[in-house]
């Protein structure tokens, strides 16, 4: 069992310390079934948005999609540096990071719907702060694991999310 989740735990020990800008991809341990583990995590983080209005169903096809484009767009970006071997690396660290923002983003989330004196541009706010701190650390895994510039990495992350987000509007909606 420890051979298991003691390299998951030291990967989302170097997650959390990527998600405050204090680590690289690099330094997460080369463990394939830290991402499976990080994998299941997240639908099981899924089932607390589940709701009436929102199926499970649908949370899954969403982190399903979002799971495959970043797996795409990292096997692209190594493949086109010849670094194919930072795959594991880089993929657990980017569903890692991940999952880590989104609980944060979904605790934030409940725990401002359920306060009556909070308002929608409380939310609102919320959400653009999560969205840029979410940037920022893409950003970061893209730059060192893709050996880009600060730019491209920028750059690249936002084509992302912004891509993601319209796939998911466009598909699940």
């Amino acid at each position: 069992m420890q051979t298991i989740f003691g390299p998951w735990l030291v990967s989302l020990k170097h997650c959390v310390y990527l998600s405050m800008l204090l680590s690289s991809p690099e330094r997460i341990p080369y463990h394939p079934q830290t991402i499976v583990l990080n994998i299941l995590s997240y639908f099981a983080l899924g089932l607390l948005l589940a709701n009436e209005d929102l199926s499970y169903s649908r949370i899954c096809a969403q982190v399903i999609l979002q799971l495959m484009m970043m797996a795409i767009i990292t096997q692209a970006f190594l493949a086109r540096n010849h670094r194919q071997s930072r795959f594991v690396q880089t993929y657990s660290a980017l569903t890692g990071v991940t999952l880590l923002i989104d609980a944060i983003a979904i605790l934030i989330h409940l725990h401002i719907l359920n306060q009556p004196e909070m308002t929608k541009t409380t939310l609102m706010w919320a959400g653009f702060i999560i969205l840029f701190w979410n940037l920022a650390v893409l950003s970061l895994i893209f730059h060192r694991a893709f050996e880009t510039s600060t730019g491209t990495s920028a750059l690249i992350s936002i084509s992302y999310v912004i891509t993601y987000h319209l796939f998911a509007f466009w598909l699940l909606t």
